[in-house]
């Protein structure tokens, strides 16, 4: 079910969003504005998932249905055109099925409008703030991806962001459009569900959700790499020295640490003279069994023997000529 959808029935109230980091995972909490501990829904990704997910989206279609959507939404106050706000909500209702960004935007768009409805002269500045993103997304995209680029990226920026930035900002101008620029968002610190006080952002806005990513990561020292394997970039929550990701993967695809590690294996195995002792004997019987030499029984006997023999000249308890004059041996 998508989000709008659970939270369809609630969308006659305040719905608000919060959303925090904890440990090496991102959570976004729905929950009623008068019982903050009321929730309503609750969406879990690995750390930095959302952001790193929106960056890589295809954006040559939505980026044009966000600047309709804000035209539309952008004279409704003025001439209270309902087909115009019907439109701009088919159009963001569509979006939100591609990211939790658009999602949340969707959510809180609806939340303004159906607040307009209702209360005669409401002001939508606030829904003018959740579209701020739509009034130059491209230039917006571009800033985050550097910042990335120059600043978390552990092979290009180095280890320590914090350190980084500041060598970034000191040689840029102050007034210079050319970085990233931070901006006061609202946070506080709370209690979260893994028993944690970290800070939890409280907004609906995708320009804060991108910037309380970013800072996030400079404070925690969190730094990227782009996967061995994908080619994506992914968060380094433990070892700075990991080279593949552990991001959802490609449908029908293994994820790549686990693909990883069993190159890792497979490359060792393949310089190992010990397994490769033990293998081309193992082969070797195998194919007997087809060739009715001996039975599956005494097979796997002698596999389970060698299995032995094999764990005990890796450990050093018996030498590679040993195991080999064992294997011939026994054949």
């Amino acid at each position: 079910m998508s989000l709008f959808d659970e939270l369809y029935g609630y969308l006659s109230t305040d719905t608000l969003c919060r959303m925090y980091y904890c440990g090496d995972h991102e959570v976004f909490e729905f929950y009623k504005e008068y019982d903050e501990n009321s929730i309503i829904s609750r969406r879990e990704y690995p750390f930095l998932e959302s952001l790193l997910s929106f960056l890589e989206i295809d954006h040559t279609s939505d980026f044009l249905q966000l600047d309709q959507i804000k035209r539309d939404l952008v004279l409704y106050p003025g001439y209270q055109d309902r087909k115009r706000a019907e439109t701009a909500q088919r159009e963001l209702r569509g979006l939100s099925k591609t990211h939790i960004y658009y999602q949340i935007m969707n959510i809180a768009c609806r939340q303004e409008l159906i607040k307009a409805e209702h209360y005669h002269g409401y002001s939508l500045y606030a829904l003018n703030r959740l579209l701020r993103f739509c009034n130059n997304p491209n230039m917006y995209i571009s800033y985050i991806t550097e910042f990335i680029e120059n600043v978390l990226n552990i092979d290009h920026a180095g280890r320590y962001p914090k350190r980084r930035m500041k060598q970034l900002y000191e040689h840029t101008m102050e007034d210079s459009d050319d970085v990233f620029r931070f901006q006061p968002i609202s946070i506080s610190y709370k209690m979260v569900k893994e028993g944690e006080i970290v800070p939890v952002l409280y907004s609906s806005n995708i320009l804060e959700l991108m910037d309380f990513a970013l800072r996030t990561c400079v404070e925690r020292e969190i730094t990227v790499r782009r996967c061995k394997n994908c080619g994506r970039y992914f968060a380094q929550t433990g070892r700075v020295s990991a080279e593949y990701c552990s991001r959802p993967p490609a449908e029908g695809q293994a994820v790549c640490r686990e693909f990883g590690a069993f190159q890792q294996w497979t490359l060792k195995q393949e310089n190992d003279p010990i397994y490769k002792a033990y293998r081309r004997e193992y082969k070797r019987r195998f194919a007997w069994i087809k060739a009715g030499r001996i039975t599956a029984e005494a097979f796997y006997a002698w596999s389970k023997q060698a299995q032995e023999k094999h764990k005990e000249c890796e450990k050093g308890h018996l030498s590679l000529e040993e195991f080999q004059a064992w294997l011939k041996k026994e054949g």
